[in-house]
């Protein structure tokens, strides 16, 4: 069973997607997870690259890669900058639910909060 938890996102030059699956056939062993889609000798597949362990807290959503190993997405809590590879997601307070939507929309471009 899987449930989709992005829009198609650029992860590295790579077309990706988050997709939240049950693991070992269990509804309440689920992950959440980066798949990229590569080609090969002209066949397509999807390529599993990391599973999110974002602090416990749930993604429910994720907007978009910013580079620099992270993403921004939405949990229980709120709007999230989350680091793979450190494994830490940080809470980013923002005017409005959507105002990273209304800022990427309008400039097309993503500057580090960092």
């Amino acid at each position: 069973m899987h449930t989709r938890k992005s829009s198609v996102l650029d992860f590295e030059g790579s077309v990706a997607l988050v997709i939240e699956s049950v693991s070992d056939g269990s509804l309440d062993e689920k992950e959440v997870s980066l798949w990229t889609m590569e080609a090969v000798s002209d066949e397509v597949f999807w390529n599993k690259m990391f599973t999110f362990n974002a602090d416990s807290e749930e993604i429910d959503w994720v907007f978009l890669y910013t580079g620099a190993d992270k993403f921004f997405g939405r949990t229980e809590l709120g709007t999230v900058l989350y680091d793979f590879c450190k494994n830490v997601t940080t809470n980013i307070e923002l005017p409005s639910p959507s105002f990273l939507v209304k800022a990427l929309k309008h400039s097309e471009r993503f500057l580090s909060v960092e």
